[in-house]
C-alpha cells in the first residue's frame, strides 16, 4: 500500500497525469474531452479488458487488428486459465512471495489507468505486464521442477511446447498489429496516402501554405 501511495502521488501529483480529469471526477465524461476519469463500473470494465490484453487475448476494436485465428484465441484462454490455476497452487508453496509481488506490480502499475472513460488502451499495460511476466516465470519454474522429479524430458517438453506456441502466436499478432492498428501502421498509411494525394493535386505548393 505504501508503494501504491507513492506511485499515485508521483503519477498524479508530480507528473500531472490526469490532473484536469479530477475536476469532474464524479461527472459522466463527455465526448468533447479526451481524458476523463469515471469512478463507476468503468474501473471494472477496464480491469476486465486489461486481464485479457495482458495475455494477448483480443477484446474490442483496439485489438481486432491482430487478426488472430479462433484456435489461437482458444489457446491463449487456456494458457491464462493454466497460469491462474498454477498460481493458486504456488500460493501454498514458498514461491508465493514472488507471485504476490508480481500481482502487486501488475495491479499497482495498472491502477491509475483503470478509471479512464473510453480511453483505456493496450499500451497502458506495458509496465504492468513486466510484473505479470515475472510471476509467470516463477510459475513455469516451479511447474518444471515438480514434473522433472518424475521425468526431466517430460518436464522440458511440457514447458517448451506451450511457450514456443505462445511466442509464435504473439509474434504474428504483433506483426499484424504493427501493420493494421489504427494508431500504428493504419494511421501511417493514411498519412502517406493523404500526402501522396496532396502532392499529386499540387505538385508545387503555393507559398505560405498551411497543411
Amino acid at each position: 500500500m505504501i508503494i501504491l501511495g507513492l506511485y499515485i502521488v508521483l503519477v498524479v501529483g508530480y507528473l500531472g497525469v490526469q490532473r484536469p480529469a479530477f475536476r469532474a471526477i464524479l461527472d459522466r465524461p463527455g465526448p468533447e474531452v479526451a481524458y476523463r476519469l469515471a469512478v463507476d463500473r468503468t474501473i471494472l470494465i477496464n480491469a476486465d479488458y486489461g486481464l485479457s490484453w495482458a495475455f494477448n487475448i483480443p477484446r474490442g476494436w483496439q485489438t481486432e487488428s491482430r487478426h488472430m485465428d479462433p484456435w489461437a484465441i482458444t489457446f491463449l484462454k487456456f494458457f491464462r486459465a493454466a497460469v491462474v490455476l498454477l498460481g493458486l497452487w504456488l500460493m501454498f508453496r514458498p514461491e508465493r512471495r514472488i507471485v504476490i509481488a508480481a500481482l502487486a506490480w501488475f495491479f499497482i502499475a495498472i491502477l491509475p489507468a483503470l478509471p479512464l472513460f473510453e480511453h483505456f488502451v493496450p499500451s497502458y499495460l506495458f509496465c504492468p505486464v513486466v510484473g505479470l511476466s515475472i510471476g509467470i516465470a516463477a510459475i513455469a519454474d516451479a511447474a518444471y521442477g515438480k514434473i522433472a522429479k518424475y521425468s526431466p524430458a517430460g518436464a522440458a517438453l511440457a514447458l517448451i511446447a506451450p511457450l514456443t506456441l505462445l511466442a509464435g502466436i504473439c509474434a504474428i499478432a504483433a506483426r499484424n498489429d504493427a501493420q493494421d492498428n489504427r494508431m500504428l501502421g493504419w494511421s501511417s498509411r493514411l498519412a502517406s496516402n493523404s500526402l501522396s494525394a496532396l502532392k499529386a493535386k499540387y505538385p508545387v505548393l503555393p507559398s505560405n501554405t498551411t497543411i
